[in-house]
């Protein structure tokens, strides 16, 4: 009887184990939609501060990435391996002549993803400050943000040769519908007026998404490619949000010291922005590495969703017709990439 408890146990932790191994990815990107949603939540104000909005999220990423960095050191300490030691990271390799070089490919990608994520960051930054001179409406413009998803699976095509399968180009698409109808459903009170004199082409606005989009998407293929050549997708991960923080922290000192937009009142939501983003970056990557790059990135789309849940219940704005209907959308999206090729496996098994 003790057997069969063990052995059924065994079979409860094997069962678990392989949903997550194929499942675990699409888990990771929707608690990572949560984290930009809420983040999204928290940043309000800030985002009409323009660049230095930026600044203050790398301020939260190089929290984040410190605490992880410290964390996995104090691990490795612990198992007798220490990160100074020359074979024990994936900074250098032993060539065929036994000697030690410093892996510069890896440098290499590692400094172009946190690139990437600063132009990403930046763009929205820019994106958002150039909607409010242009009287554009935030939400509406920021339904090119979805392009990311867009990029980063054809990039993943091209580059990587991942392809995705009907169920996933389905959830995909559901996703993209989903942030654009919670996008467009914004009222349209929120359009700022500014004078003839100050107002710019809406064409600036629209490019920035376009440059944000494109830099994320960017940053996904650098993590899935070093992924898939076996480097450890965490340490490539936060130490590319490490030198991202670190460029927009020493950004933030200059501003702090020449200028007087930053102020108290956008430090703290700024940071705590910085914090639950950059938490929410480095399950994205984690996602984008692991499972299908495209549907991946597609799911943080989902942060619309919470981020328009969070208005309703602590700002109490009531939601229209069309929120509840991009919200429905969005739930058959996250259900469809889920479990959808599962149930198509089903319906065709039934059918024969």
């Amino acid at each position: 009887e003790t057997f069969e408890k063990s052995s059924s146990k065994h079979e409860e932790l094997s069962s678990l184990m392989k949903f997550w191994d194929t499942k675990g990815w699409l888990i990771c990107s929707l608690i990572a939609s949560a984290c930009f949603g809420i983040a999204s939540f928290f940043m309000g104000e800030v985002s009409k501060n323009g660049i230095v909005a930026k600044n203050l999220l790398s301020l939260g990423f190089i929290i984040v990435a410190v605490i992880y960095m410290f964390v996995a050191f104090t691990q490795n300490y612990l198992k007798g391996i220490r990160i100074w030691s020359l074979t024990d990271n994936d900074w250098y390799f032993t060539n065929e002549m036994g000697e030690t070089k410093m892996h510069w490919s890896y440098f290499f990608g590692m400094i172009c993803s946190a690139l990437a994520n600063v132009v990403g960051t930046l763009f929205v930054a820019i994106t958002f400050q150039t909607s409010i001179q242009a009287g554009v409406n935030q939400g509406v413009i920021s339904t090119l943000f979805v392009l990311s998803a867009v990029f980063c699976a054809i990039f993943a095509y091209i580059f990587l040769k991942e392809v995705m399968g009907g169920a996933d180009y389905v959830g995909f698409t559901l996703m993209i519908i989903c942030a654009i109808l919670l996008s467009l459903s914004q009222d349209s009170a929120t359009i700022v007026e500014v004078s003839q004199s100050q107002q710019i082409s809406t064409v600036f606005p629209v490019l920035a998404a376009i440059g944000s989009s494109l830099g994320f998407g960017i940053r996904s293929i650098f993590i899935k490619y070093y992924a898939s050549k076996g480097y450890n997708v965490y340490n490539f991960a936060m130490q590319s949000l490490f030198v991202d923080g670190l460029i927009g922290s020493v950004y933030l000192l200059v501003q702090y010291m020449t200028t007087d937009v930053v102020t108290s009142e956008i430090i703290l939501p700024g940071i705590l922005s910085g914090l639950i983003a950059g938490f929410g970056t480095f399950l994205i990557n984690y996602s984008i590495s692991v499972g299908i790059a495209g549907p991946a990135s597609a799911m943080a789309n989902l942060a619309a969703v919470f981020q328009t849940i969070m208005d309703y219940f602590i700002l109490g704005q009531v939601l229209n017709l069309l929120q509840i209907f991009g919200l429905f959308v969005g739930l058959i999206g996250a259900l469809t990439l889920a479990v959808g090729y599962s149930v198509y496996k089903s319906v065709v098994r039934l059918i024969k």
